[in-house]
């Protein structure tokens, strides 16, 4: 049986191939999950890190960098799963053809009819620097 209780534990299993900690930010770069050795990198339990600025945690010399890379990372609609109102799919991210910089960032949501074509909503493709 597929359930949400084993779709996140095979997401986070998945995350943890690659990395040793695991954060989920919210719209204005606030963790609101971490998992991982958060005490042995950060000096901070899980817990303690809930509601902490993320880019405060990096050095001060990458922290624009960090923000902007975090910002990018909404330049276009993704399709989700979630369902929306009846007969609506939520669309996750943004564009800058998009009105209000709001819309650009990855947490922003948007429910669309399950059928629309449009040029700005897709899918993403990442690929690791060789």
């Amino acid at each position: 049986m597929d359930t949400a209780a084993e779709r996140t534990r095979r997401f986070v299993a998945l995350a943890f191939c690659r990395a040793d900690l695991l954060f989920e930010l919210d719209s204005e770069q606030k963790i609101v999950f971490a998992a991982g050795t958060t005490q042995h990198l950060l000096g901070k339990t899980p817990r303690e890190l809930t509601n902490q600025f993320f880019p405060a945690f990096i050095d001060e010399a990458s922290r624009g960098l960090v923000i902007e890379l975090l910002d990018a990372a909404g330049q276009v609609f993704e399709w989700t799963s979630s369902p929306g109102n009846p007969g609506r799919y939520l669309v996750k991210g943004g564009s800058w053809d998009d009105k209000g910089c709001g819309v650009c960032r990855p947490a922003a949501r948007h429910a669309r009819p399950q059928n629309i074509k449009h040029i700005l909503i897709g899918f993403r493709l990442v690929t690791g620097a060789e």
